[in-house]
């Protein structure tokens, strides 16, 4: 082992005692931005990632919380069966927003069904998932044809309203 250090042993003090500091100065710069590049900012950049997850699970915390106290409020509500002739307006208004013309009636399963003579594939389930996004509503029941023109004859149905008890089941 000494084969080895003999060789380093003798160069280092053959060097002046000026040189010898020169370099235990070099080596020690070297040591320290080592440490600032293989440990520092490594931490650094890990503590600032958490910080943003943890922000990102706040925001996802305070979505779950809104929607606890919707759902609280509508089952808190009275009469929170809610009818089809709760949901119709919803519906109506939506489409209108999405450029829709929609004929709404009673659906087969007990749910309110709709029916869209002519639309496209990018009007109507953009519609159908904001629905369900927004309102909840959720479909039970689509049928899609094909019309002449290339357009898209829709016909469904909503699930019907779930009653108070079968929120509180889902829970």
């Amino acid at each position: 082992m000494s084969a080895v250090f003999d060789p380093a042993t003798r160069w280092w003090w053959s060097r002046t005692d000026r040189e010898r500091q020169m370099l235990a100065v070099m080596v020690l710069l070297i040591a320290g931005v080592l440490i600032w590049l293989v440990v520092v900012r490594p931490m650094w950049s890990w503590r600032e990632a958490a910080a943003e997850r943890r922000e990102e699970a706040r925001i996802t915390l305070l979505k779950v919380d809104a929607g606890v106290r919707r759902l609280s409020r509508d089952l808190g509500r009275e009469g929170s069966k809610g009818s089809s002739a709760d949901i119709e307006p919803v519906i109506r208004q939506s489409a209108e927003v999405a450029g829709l013309v929609v004929t709404t009636g009673m659906d087969p399963s007990g749910g309110l069904g709709f029916r869209v003579d002519s639309t496209t594939s990018a009007q109507i389930f953009p519609w159908l998932a904001a629905l369900k996004d927004e309102h909840g509503l959720e479909v039970s029941r689509l049928a899609v044809v094909e019309n002449a023109d290339a357009t898209l004859q829709v016909d469904g149905g909503f699930a019907p309203s779930r009653t108070r008890d079968d929120l509180e089941k889902s829970l």
